[in-house]
């Protein structure tokens, strides 16, 4: 795992959040109805009443959820400190010296690694469908720079038959799309 130097990481931990209207609905006068079937269903509802059971046995819940997350991550991330799955949160230096990633880079710094090991990377570029019909058969060349090469490769004839049925598969697209 790779995490950028001002990336956050961490937060291991869960919590449930929501809001309850019961008292409000019951100073206007309104009467909730709750139908379920199992003591233990749906203990904080957004209408009905919460006691301090509900909360107990909803909070006991959240810390066995939590006990099998921090498992998980320790199983797939043997070197985390077990310390930090808490809820902590922290930038990308941290998270190293804590096992949460492996390296510290930039995209920029990754993409430019995986150049320099011969990686074929991909420039995307944002196009309005509008465009000029062979806008995308014009940018592939700067999309996709290592077909320059295999290009080169090829007779004049051949590579002139394939642009036309580029032109066409493109205008086809195009067509399809609007």
């Amino acid at each position: 795992l790779i995490g950028a130097p001002f990336s956050q990481l961490g937060s291991i931990g869960v919590m449930s959040e929501g809001l309850n209207f019961n008292s409000l609905l019951t100073k206007h006068g309104v009467k909730p109805m709750i139908l379920k079937a199992g003591d233990q269903k749906n203990r904080l509802s957004a209408f009905g009443q919460v006691t301090d059971e509900d909360l107990k046995v909803e909070t006991k819940h959240l810390e066995k959820i939590h006990e099998a997350f921090v498992e998980m991550c320790l199983s797939e991330r043997p070197a985390l400190d077990p310390s930090i799955c808490d809820g902590t949160v922290m930038v990308a230096a941290q998270g190293f010296e804590h096992g949460l990633v492996d390296r510290v880079l930039t995209s920029e710094e990754y993409i430019w690694e995986c150049i320099q090991d011969g990686a074929h990377v991909l420039k995307l570029h944002k196009a309005s469908p509008r465009a000029h019909p062979h806008y995308f058969l014009f940018r592939a060349l700067d999309v996709l720079p290592h077909l320059k090469q295999k290009l080169k490769q090829l007779d004049t004839g051949k590579l002139l038959s394939m642009a036309i049925q580029g032109s066409a598969l493109v205008g086809m697209v195009l067509r399809a799309i609007r």
